[in-house]
């Protein structure tokens, strides 16, 4: 139990590289759609990569932990949140602004499969 929560705290939790290849290739596929299913898709995407890592919950009872292997947190939440928005609020929301989110969720994506591949 100790020696698990130390990894925890002292390591970056990874991935295999088949998961990782996976993740890619999820990734390349969902730039082919338009931004309003991207910024879904993305959103379901980043979700499957924590619970790879072994985290658990929902999205956004996972960003609660703050997830060490997410560099800023804070961009995370905003593309979360306009994720939401889009499924259960608004679905008019302007073509420039979902396309500069997709470009920053995919950003926060590569960055994250970069730092845990195994």
């Amino acid at each position: 139990m100790i020696l698990k929560l130390l990894k925890r705290l002292l390591f970056w939790r990874k991935i295999s590289q088949i998961s990782h290849k996976n993740f890619q290739k999820r990734l390349s596929e969902i730039i082919q759609k338009d931004s309003f299913r991207q910024v879904i898709e993305l959103d379901k995407l980043y979700h499957h990569i924590l619970l790879e890592l072994g985290y658990s919950g929902s999205f956004w009872n996972i960003l609660k932990k703050n997830p060490r292997e997410i560099d800023d947190i804070e961009i995370v939440w905003r593309l979360h949140k306009i994720r939401n928005r889009l499924v259960h609020d608004e679905k008019h929301i302007s073509n420039h602004i979902l396309h500069k989110d997709t470009q920053s969720y995919c950003r926060e994506i590569k960055r994250i499969l970069g730092k845990i591949k195994s």
